[in-house]
């Protein structure tokens, strides 16, 4: 039985989620395929297993820059590592939908962020 509004939704985006398999793209665990529904309401699909996966010991640099991107402080304009513009331009917009997932608590989200950017720019790109 869904209890709430945020339930449903939440049970809908998941069962909207396409898999890699369906749509032939190349985003592999951390990151994740989004639905338009999961873009919509900024819900992560796939919050719980990247909890239980994010490394205890991230970069600190990394925490910083995603706090401040959480926060509005900075806006995004590193170079993303990956193999095409669209690849790029999917894990720049999950990781925009994980800011502003309001599902997280502050620090776990900036952890989360912070090992996504890991993966995505290098710490040398980063200006303090």
């Amino acid at each position: 039985m869904i209890r709430s509004r945020m339930e449903f939704w939440q049970q809908h985006i998941i069962n909207q989620d396409t898999t890699m398999e369906d749509t032939g793209m190349t985003l592999e665990f951390p990151f994740f395929e989004l639905s338009p529904a999961a873009k919509a309401f900024s819900t992560v699909p796939n919050r719980e297993e990247l909890l239980e996966k994010c490394p205890k010991d991230v970069d600190p640099r990394f925490i910083e820059l995603a706090r401040k991107i959480q926060c509005g402080e900075v806006s995004f304009d590193l170079p993303i590592r990956a193999a095409s513009q669209k690849e790029a331009d999917q894990k720049l917009e999950y990781l925009t939908t994980l800011a502003e997932d309001y599902n997280f608590k502050a620090e776990d989200k900036w952890r989360v962020m912070g090992w996504l950017l890991s993966m995505m720019v290098d710490v040398e790109d980063i200006k303090p």
